[in-house]
């Protein structure tokens, strides 16, 4: 598998620090509590994407909070690791962000982790097809316990 530098990544990201930390109140949580936010280093929890959905590289920091150990293999399409009800609507998001120039998603879905269990994650998704990285960046954070 291709791996890209977390650092590489990050730089190449059109997303802002800042827009990891939003808050996301959940109504079964306390108020003020966070649903959604970073774990630890998952702020760098990257994922690259080529047009067809394709992992071309992810952050250690992705890997981490994917459970995937460093020499862990991935299955190589990122639609295989996405649950079977969120299926639909990520497939339509990666179709109209290649075929037709869609900018941003934003997805509250579930992955198979490293370990083969499905847990929640709030992802912000941009598209830079258009731009000499030519890639899907997935912002991935994960949900508070």
């Amino acid at each position: 598998m291709p791996e890209i530098l977390e650092e590489k990544v990050i730089a190449l990201s059109p997303f802002k620090p800042h827009r990891m930390a939003e808050e996301r109140p959940s109504k079964k949580n306390a108020p003020g509590r966070k649903r959604f936010q970073p774990a630890g280093d998952a702020q760098d929890a990257v994922l690259v994407l080529d047009a067809g959905g394709a992992i071309q590289g992810l952050t250690p920091a992705a890997r981490r909070l994917l459970g995937y150990h460093p020499e862990q293999p991935y299955k190589p399409s990122f639609f295989s690791h996405v649950h079977t009800k969120d299926l639909y609507r990520v497939m339509r998001d990666v179709a109209e962000m290649s075929f037709h120039g869609r900018r941003q998603a934003d997805w509250k879905l579930r992955l198979r982790t490293g370990a083969g269990r499905w847990h929640w994650f709030s992802a912000t998704v941009g598209n830079q097809l258009d731009q000499p990285e030519r890639a899907i960046f997935i912002h991935l954070e994960a949900p508070v316990a």
